[in-house]
């Protein structure tokens, strides 16, 4: 095992990956007057560990090059770290590469940021990520499963995080802003969580766009000021959409696309959205919407037109048309707290199908004595609330 220094050692940082041995560190430090490092580096080797000795280590794109900055093509335990990379068509590559680590770098003016193809158990942590408009800021694409995709900034990009053909992602504490689309899942993106992310003010497009993205956990993430709706989930089944915040959104909060099924959507927050809270569309059968807070979107606080599925225990308050619009068939409604409905059974009965008001022996169980009433989950208020 052995450290070596660049330009000190190796006048170029691709001479000495070629030099190294698995074990080595090769310390990168700035040329002399700072100029830049005009390289595109291909590591085969495992296990070395690549990283800037100093703020301001730049390496610089050649016009015309399709060529990433760095390529770590086919290896495992390898370390890109605290480089700045610029005008390259793609910052960084993972090519059939697993359990390497991609941390504090920043990429700029890329088409493309940061990729891994066929690539598994990566992280790739706390990068900011910059476009120019085109490309997808990191994306996990043909089978790149399982990676780690955590506290990132990313914006600039049509795609801020994309996920495609590929299963078992985490996406964890990013934020992605100034897209065409936060977040997209696509083809097959199955079983991905989005944990404590934040997308906002993404432009054209969806904040979240999930197509075909079956098994997805979506927790705790901040959906906000998106052109489109929030959280799109298009021929997308059995997702856990749960404590998410939905606001302010030009389209609806969540909206359903396709056959999307056997999702559960629970305790959000979703307000101030310019359609409805949540729109389940025709072919968006047996979900599941349960304890959620729904209040002040321009249409409808929950627009159903798909058939068979369970509406309960939300508090729906405050919506511009309707709080609770059933336009599907055998929909089940249970101890809701809304005031306009249709039709107008759904709020006046707790369980309007199978109960009279007065006979209900779940009458205001959750209405009233509401475990979330005062929490953040669930601040709406009629004028007789306590």
């Amino acid at each position: 095992m052995a450290i070596i220094n660049v330009p000190d050692d190796f006048s170029t940082i691709q001479e000495a990956v070629n030099s190294a041995s698995e074990g080595d560190v090769i310390l990168v430090k700035s040329k002399e007057n700072n100029q830049p490092y005009n390289e595109e580096v291909t590591i085969t080797t495992d296990n070395i560990r690549i990283v800037a000795n100093g703020k301001d280590v730049v390496l610089q794109g050649t016009v015309g090059s399709l060529n990433p900055a760095f390529r770590l093509s086919n290896v495992t335990g390898v370390e890109i770290k605290g480089f700045k990379i610029q005008n390259y068509h793609r910052g960084i590559l993972i090519d059939d590469g697993s359990f390497n680590r991609i941390i504090r770098n920043e990429t700029m003016d890329t088409s493309d940021g940061i990729t891994c193809v066929f690539s598994s158990g990566n992280l790739i942590w706390k990068n900011e990520v910059k476009g120019n408009g085109t490309g997808f800021g990191i994306c996990a694409i043909e089978q790149a499963n399982s990676n780690w995709i955590t506290e990132n900034v990313v914006h600039g990009y049509v795609v801020g995080l994309f996920i495609a053909t590929s299963a078992g992602n985490a996406l964890v504490g990013n934020l992605s802003f100034n897209n065409e689309a936060g977040f997209a899942l696509f083809d097959g993106a199955s079983n991905t969580l989005l944990l404590c992310n934040e997308v906002f003010k993404n432009e054209n497009n969806f904040g979240v766009n999930v197509d075909e993205g079956p098994n997805s956990v979506f927790i705790n993430n901040k959906i906000k000021y998106n052109d489109e709706s929030g959280l799109l989930l298009r021929s997308s089944q059995n997702c856990f959409v749960s404590k998410n915040e939905l606001k302010k959104n030009n389209g609806n909060g969540i909206i359903t696309r396709g056959v999307s099924n056997f999702n559960i959507i629970q305790e959000n927050k979703i307000e101030k959205n310019k359609e409805n809270g949540i729109n389940l569309a025709t072919s968006a059968d047996k979900n599941t919407i349960i304890r959620n807070c729904i209040e002040c979107n321009n249409e409808d606080g929950i627009n159903i037109e798909g058939d068979e599925n369970n509406i309960v225990q939300n508090k729906v308050c405050n919506n511009k048309v309707l709080d609770i619009d059933d336009n599907g068939t055998d929909n089940e409604f249970a101890d809701n707290k809304c005031r306009k409905s249709d039709p107008q059974d759904i709020c006046k009965n707790c369980h309007y199908k199978y109960y009279h008001y007065g006979h209900c022996p779940y009458k205001d169980y959750y209405c009233e004595y509401c475990p979330y009433k005062d929490s953040e989950y669930c601040p709406c208020k009629y004028e007789h609330d306590d």
